[in-house]
Parts: C-alpha cells; sequence; structure tokens
C-alpha cells in the first residue's frame, strides 16, 4: 500500500529559522554502511538550511559526545561539514544519555520564534545505560506539556524499527 501526500511547499526565505539538535548514534553496531548513511543524510540535510538557521550535534556511543553547539548555519557550514564527515563508531550503545543530553541542550537554548526539533539518527539499539522505552517518555515534555518533538530516522537494514517508532511517537 501506497501512501502518498503533497503539501504546499514552504519558500526557504520565508520560512521561519530552524533551531536543530542533531542526536547521531556512533556505536559500534553503526560502523561500516551504516555510519556513511548517517554522513550521507547529514550531508544532505543542509541543502535545506539557510541563514540564521541553528544546529547542534550530540553523538553518543557509551557516553555522550558534544561536538558542536548551537552553530549559526551560515557562518559555519564548512566547519559542520567537517564534523559530519568525521563521524566514526565507537563502543557500546548508551541512547538515553544522548537524548538526556540533547534534550537538556534544546530546552536551555529553547527560543520561540524557531522551530525546535530533535532528530535522531541510529539503528535503534540501546544495550547500555537505561534502555527501558518508558525512560524514553518524558524527553519530549517540558513542565508536562507538549515541547520540543522528537523525529527519528531509522539507518541500516537490521534496525530496531519498534523502539525507534515508540520513541518517535
Amino acid at each position: 500500500v501506497l501512501f502518498q501526500m503533497n503539501a504546499e511547499l514552504v519558500d526557504c526565505d520565508t520560512r521561519r529559522n530552524w533551531n536543530i539538535f542533531l542526536c547521531v548514534d556512533v556505536s559500534g553496531s553503526m560502523a561500516g554502511n551504516n555510519i556513511e548513511y548517517v554522513r550521507q543524510s547529514l550531508d544532505q540535510m543542509l541543502v535545506h538550511f539557510k541563514e540564521g538557521d541553528r544546529i547542534t550535534l550530540v553523538t553518543f556511543d557509551s557516553n555522550y559526545h558534544d561536538i558542536f553547539l548551537n552553530y549559526e548555519f551560515s557562518a559555519n557550514e564548512a566547519e559542520i561539514r567537517e564534523h559530519f564527515a568525521d563521524l566514526r563508531p565507537g563502543s557500546s550503545t548508551n541512547m538515553i544519555a544522548g537524548l538526556n543530553r540533547v534534550y537538556e541542550l534544546a530546552q536551555n537554548n529553547f527560543d520561540e520564534d524557531m522551530l525546535q526539533r530533535v532528530i535522531l539518527f541510529g539503528d535503534g539499539n540501546a544495550n547500555v545505560g537505561e534502555t527501558d522505552l518508558d525512560r524514553f517518555n518524558d524527553l519530549t515534555r517540558m513542565n508536562g506539556q507538549e515541547g520540543i518533538y522528537l523525529s527519528g530516522v531509522g539507518v541500516g537494514t537490521h534496525y530496531d524499527w519498534d523502539r525507534m517508532d515508540q520513541l518517535t511517537d
């Protein structure tokens, strides 16, 4: 079954600025094609950014890593692309550490004039730290209210579809 929707295009020059927080799995399971897919996707994503958009990159393996924080896109595009190209797989997968950190940054840098979004790239596996999905449920809320939404990009042919789906609901 194929469902297709068309929405009115929003002109890049007139849309409000984005405040994007990337959370990227760089654990050992992301080796090979998976990390290459992520690098290519992140690089291609930048085609849609404009002056004034902000971007943060946090990666995680056994712990989180602040790669860059709150970069304005146009002034830092070359450096952002270099960081994307330098992504390398590491050790275990402590997804909650990465998501906790990126949501801390997203909440601390919330700007009501911008569109806020956390985007998780990964295979959905979590094998160290807190792995229970119930623990992830409150991350997207601010003071009990709807807050900064999570979008998930499942990577690879064996990603944990169920976990990624539940995380982004």
